[in-house]
């Protein structure tokens, strides 16, 4: 029940975030420059932070919000239907 509620809330903030998430915001933090973000000194937190950082200065703005909406709207439905 805890999982489920902790679920829930997370997919709910993520939303907001998604839904609050703005052009000039992503203009003003992720450039076109993804190195200089690199905080990992493993290889496969190397790996997932280019891959992720790599996504949010290629894509454009909207896509990303739309894919952040998404993830948190997918948290929700699963926090609901699911567990």
């Amino acid at each position: 029940m805890v999982i489920k509620i902790i679920i829930m809330l997370l997919g709910i903030v993520i939303t907001i975030v998604g839904l609050l998430y703005s052009k000039s915001y992503h203009e003003k933090h992720f450039s076109s420059d993804i190195s200089s973000g690199t905080f990992s000194d493993g290889v496969i937190g190397f790996i997932i932070e280019f891959i992720v950082l790599g996504l949010l200065s290629i894509l454009p703005w909207y896509i990303n919000k739309a894919l952040v909406i998404f993830i948190g709207l997918l948290l929700f439905v699963a926090s609901v239907v699911f567990i």
